[in-house]
């Protein structure tokens, strides 16, 4: 494909044969990375279908990653049905937390589906880095369904301090504090404010070692 942008569930159609039944490991990560890229653009009907039938293909030596995408894709699509349904937002913050959001049917729906994509990223087992990525995503979607104790059982198995200094664990940490603030915030109550403080001031000198000032 030359270009991502003309890419359209029609155009993916005479290909879907091929990304079932293929045994090359490169011709597969190719697939799914396209997968990511359309997600990443706005195309998420198109990632959705690639990454769908992806995870059909039984010779794929990643799957765990294959899930990881693909469940990226469905909340992905649960976010966007909820900011059609949302009121516009003039004052957005990234930190600003909503209490028990309303979810239409097909966002939540979409949102129990990632979770499931999610599940099967864990229950492999196979790579760390992997299943980290899936349990930080649990937890921000748990928190948008309120499953406010499933969540919490994600932020006592999450430990973060081992990992290496890196790009990925400053914002692993933020999401995580982020999530942790949000759900205390539900009992109108902080209270792991000083962990919280914490984690960021360990992302604070994270991003200083690596000289990663945007962080």
């Amino acid at each position: 494909f030359s270009s991502c942008n003309g890419l359209t569930v029609e155009s993916i159609q005479p290909y879907l044969q091929e990304i079932a039944t293929s045994q090359e490991s490169i011709n597969l990560t190719a697939w799914r990375n396209l997968g990511d890229n359309l997600r990443i653009i706005g195309k998420v009907l198109e990632s959705q279908l690639i990454l769908e039938t992806l995870g059909t293909n039984s010779q794929d030596v990643y799957p765990e990653a294959t899930f990881l995408s693909l469940g990226n894709t469905y909340a992905a699509l649960g976010n966007l049905e909820q900011d059609r349904q949302a009121e516009t937002k003039y004052k957005y913050q990234p930190w600003q937390c909503e209490v028990n959001p309303k979810l239409s049917t097909i966002s939540k729906n979409y949102y129990l589906t990632s979770l499931d994509s999610y599940a099967q990223v864990v229950s492999a087992k196979k790579n760390n880095l992997t299943v980290l990525k899936a349990q930080l995503n649990r937890l921000k979607i748990l928190r948008n369904l309120s499953k406010v104790e499933e969540a919490q059982q994600i932020i006592n198995q999450l430990n973060l301090s081992g990992l290496p200094p890196s790009k990925f664990k400053i914002f692993a940490i933020i999401n995580y504090a982020q999530n942790l603030a949000c759900l205390e915030l539900r009992e109108e109550q902080i209270k792991s404010s000083e962990k919280i403080i914490k984690l960021l001031e360990l992302a604070i000198k994270d991003a200083i070692k690596i000289d990663d000032r945007k962080s």
